[in-house]
Parts: structure tokens; sequence; C-alpha cells
């Protein structure tokens, strides 16, 4: 080693060995205090109303812990520390105010002055006593025993369930899983979802209740989810080609039906047929009184009015003949038979009497 480098060593050796000089009290009075963090709770998913304590409790608990502010619900205050003392003040502010904002308007009265959380969070948890607690286990039970499908979905059905027992839970923690009061009450759960479902899942609830090995309460939802995932899709298909199907007709009604009316405006309307054009058998002349024509047409009129006009007019002898240039046409068909048969009889007697 040469003798710059040995001389570069010690000098380090030295620096290394000398003490360090504490700072001193003035130095760490003027020196500037480090900001408080500010810190946003977010509102809780219900209100505090005197009957929801330990649910409300849970919420809030959690809450705090997850902005480590957990400590101000059990803990005293650092009060041999000012600058943390000041910190917690404010903190305590914090949550006062945030609790306060999480209640009902009548609760907000009771607790409005109160000055610490620890004291605020004792007078909440007092109303969660033992009389408290089990009538809210009576109305959880209530509720839990009127709860049925209807219209919701089986993933809805059994959350809502769920979202119950997890109270009950919190009011009387489960024990020991090997215990049986801790089976029988598992085992009661899955039969009151059972007895919850629609009628539709009859058939599947009985094979549920009929195995050999009663199923757990995820293995019972898990196989009436797969069931109502089938029967979804299988009245989709269904309703698909019944949809298209009428979606079908109905255009094509509708085309009939606006080609109809395109028709009717668009086509010009028939006239009336006249009396002389339609059907004559209804008419009766008002002069002649005979049947298929009407007085304006009669021809016995216009006879008349023609042998008028020349002068020539006689009632009975323009009768016969007028009925003479009309010839058998104008003559009644009642007329005509008895004419014909008159002539067979007249022919008949004539043989008769060639014979004689």
């Amino acid at each position: 080693m040469s003798a710059r480098a040995e001389r570069e060593s010690e000098e380090l050796s030295a620096m290394a060995a000398a003490p360090v000089a504490p700072a001193s009290a003035a130095a760490i009075a003027s020196a500037p205090a480090p900001a408080p963090v500010r810190i946003t709770l977010p509102d809780l998913d219900m209100k505090y109303n005197g009957r929801n304590g330990q649910k409300w409790v849970t919420l809030a608990q959690r809450t705090l812990k997850a902005a480590y502010l957990g400590k101000h619900l059990t803990e005293a205050p650092p009060m041999e520390d000012a600058y943390a003392m000041d910190i917690w003040d404010s903190e305590e502010a914090l949550i006062m105010n945030w609790m306060i904002k999480n209640m009902e308007e009548e609760q907000k009265d009771d607790y409005l002055l109160v000055n610490i959380v620890r004291d605020l969070w004792k007078e909440i948890n007092k109303s969660c006593a033992e009389v408290h607690k089990y009538f809210r286990v009576y109305d959880l039970r209530e509720q839990e025993r009127k709860l049925k499908q209807g219209s919701m979905s089986i993933s809805s059905y059994s959350a809502k369930l769920k979202a119950i027992w997890r109270e009950l839970d919190l009011l009387f923690p489960a024990g020991d899983r090997d215990h049986p009061s801790y089976i029988r009450e598992v085992t009661y759960r899955t039969i009151q979802f059972l007895m919850g479902l629609n009628p539709e899942y009859e058939v599947l609830r009985s094979q549920l209740l009929h195995r050999e090995r009663f199923p757990t309460l995820e293995e019972a939802i898990s196989e009436l989810q797969g069931a109502e995932s089938r029967k979804t899709i299988s009245t989709k298909g269904s309703g698909t080609t019944t949809s298209t199907t009428v979606v079908h007709l109905a255009k094509k009604e509708g085309q009939s039906n606006s080609n109809s009316s395109a028709a009717q405006t668009t086509a010009p309307q028939q006239p009336k047929a006249s009396p002389k054009e339609g059907n004559t058998s209804d008419l009766i002349c008002g002069y002649c009184r005979k049947p298929g024509h009407i007085k304006k047409e009669c021809r016995k009129l216009a006879w008349k009015e023609e042998q008028v006009r020349k002068g020539t007019w006689n009632p009975g002898q323009h009768k016969k003949a007028y009925l003479a240039s009309e010839g058998e046409e104008t003559q009644p068909s009642g007329k005509k038979e008895e004419d014909a048969d008159l002539q067979k009889i007249l022919q008949m007697q004539s043989e008769v009497n060639k014979l004689l």
C-alpha cells in the first residue's frame, strides 16, 4: 500500500470515530412541524337509527380501522406530547362529525354534545344491550321466515338470506364449527333456503331433501343456479322463435291492412247502381202496378202519352190495342199458364167428340 493510500485510510477512520454533537433544544424548537395528513372517511351504507346498532357499530369500526383511526375507539389521548395531542384532537373532531353525519335525524340530538369519540362509542354500544339484541334477533328471524323467492333470481334470493344470517352471526358469534348447535343451525339455514323457493323448483327441492348426505347451503345454491340457467336458456330459445313468429305475423297483417287501406284510399268509389242496372225484382210501377220497373220507365204510360199527343186516345179501345201490341210479353205468367191449360182442355174435348 502506498503512503497516500495509508494516509486516506487513517483520515477516514478518524472521521468515523469522531463523536457527533447533539442538536440543541433551540434548533429542535425552531424546526417546522410536519403538516397533519388530511383524511376523508366514506359514508356508511346505513344510518344509525337506534335499532340497527350492532350492524352500524361493525361497519363504523371496520371503516375507522381501515383509515388507521381505530385507536380512538378504545385508547386514551397522548397527553405527554403536545404535537401528537394536536393531531389527536384533529382526528377526534373528524371522527365525531363523521359519526353524527351517519345517524338519523332523531338520533343526532342525543350525541351531538359528546366531544370524545371513546365516550360516544360507549353510548352507542349501550344501545346494543341484551334487550335490544334479542329484539333484533326476533326481527331478523321474522324476516327470514317471511322471505320468499318470488320474482328474484336464485342469486338475489340467497344474497338476501345471507345478509340476514350475517347480522345474526354478529349478534351471536358462531362457536366451534364441530359443535352440534352450529351444525344444526347450518342445516336449518339450508332448509329455510329451500322452503322459500318458487314451486317451479319443487322436483329439484325434493331431490335435495331426500339425498343420503344432506347438501350444504352452497351446494344447494349451486345446483339451483344451474337449473335456473338451463331454464333461462330454454325459455330464451322458445321465446325467440315465438317472438319471431309473432313479429312476422304482425308485419304481414300490417302490410295487409296497409294495402287494403291504400286500396280503399286510392280506388275510385263505384257509383251506386241504379234500379235499372241492379236487381229490379223489388221494384213496382206506380202507374200500372206491375213489378220490374218504375213509373218513369213504364211502357204503358209512355204508349198512353203517345196516343194523347196524337189525339186518338180512347180508354176502352186503346186498352185492348195496347194489350195486343204488347202480346204475351205483357201478360202475367199466371195468365199464360191458365191459357195453356185451357187450350189443352179444349183439344182433349175435341178429340173425345171425334171418337163419339
